[in-house]
């Protein structure tokens, strides 16, 4: 979710970026702030800097994008989607009866709504 989410970010730039014209983010991280103030944080050392410039959520949508969220994340995971989504002001998709593990497993299922909404766009 993350890294699809960085993908579509406007300070993207080169020939990936160029081919990248769509992303669904499937419950991303958007903002690192709230990491850095769980114990993950003495692994993970992210500065200031590094929160701001790679949090998809602080930076503008160079694309196409919907985010897609199990309707049975954590709660951290709900917020994450859902603040990507406002910022970005695009569609999101909350999978009732999917959780942080099996909302991929629509990816298996070419007729999924999951797997439309990255074929065939928004």
């Amino acid at each position: 979710g993350h890294l699809s989410a960085r993908m579509g970010c406007a300070d993207r730039t080169g020939s990936v970026a160029a081919r990248v014209n769509r992303v669904v983010p499937i419950s991303p991280i958007a903002d690192l702030a709230p990491i850095a103030q769980t114990d993950m944080q003495a692994d993970l050392h992210l500065d200031a800097a590094e929160i701001a410039s790679e949090s998809p959520a602080r930076h503008a949508l160079r694309t196409q994008a919907h985010i897609w969220v199990g309707g049975q994340e954590r709660p951290a995971f709900l917020w994450q989607a859902r603040t990507l989504s406002e910022n970005w002001n695009c569609p999101w998709t909350v999978d009732p009866g999917t959780h942080h593990f099996s909302v991929i497993d629509a990816l298996e299922d070419p007729t999924s709504p999951l797997m439309q909404t990255c074929l065939n766009g928004f």
